[in-house]
Parts: structure tokens; sequence; C-alpha cells
């Protein structure tokens, strides 16, 4: 979600599993590519996802939903 309350959605292209980190790729509609890593915490309710595209990084805490 952005900050002004829209959402960008992008699918999941070259998923690949190691130990507890998922790592993939979205690429949007403008061309532009993301690579993110997403590590689960031991709990397994929480994690890091971490983004990049060049000198662009998104990180952040999230949260498994029920």
């Amino acid at each position: 979600v952005n900050p002004d309350g829209s959402e960008i959605t992008s699918p999941i292209v070259d998923p690949a599993l190691n130990g507890e980190t998922l790592m993939f790729k979205t690429t949007f509609e403008n061309g532009i590519t993301f690579s993110w890593h997403l590590k689960l915490k031991k709990n397994g309710v929480e994690g890091l996802l971490h983004g990049n595209s060049g000198e662009t990084v998104i990180d952040g805490l999230v949260f498994k939903q029920h």
C-alpha cells in the first residue's frame, strides 16, 4: 500500500526458497523490476521483507494474517 492508500500489484516470478528465505522478483507495469527477499522469523508469524531496484530500497516488517 502506498502512502496515498493506492495499491500496486505484480505477479511473483523466479521464486526460490533457501532455508527460511524466499527470494523472488516482480516487474511492474512501468517496466521496473524489483528483487525481493522475505526472511521468516523463527516464530513463523512475522518476517522481514527487503526489496531493491537500483538505488531504490524497501525494507519492512511483515506479519502473517490469519
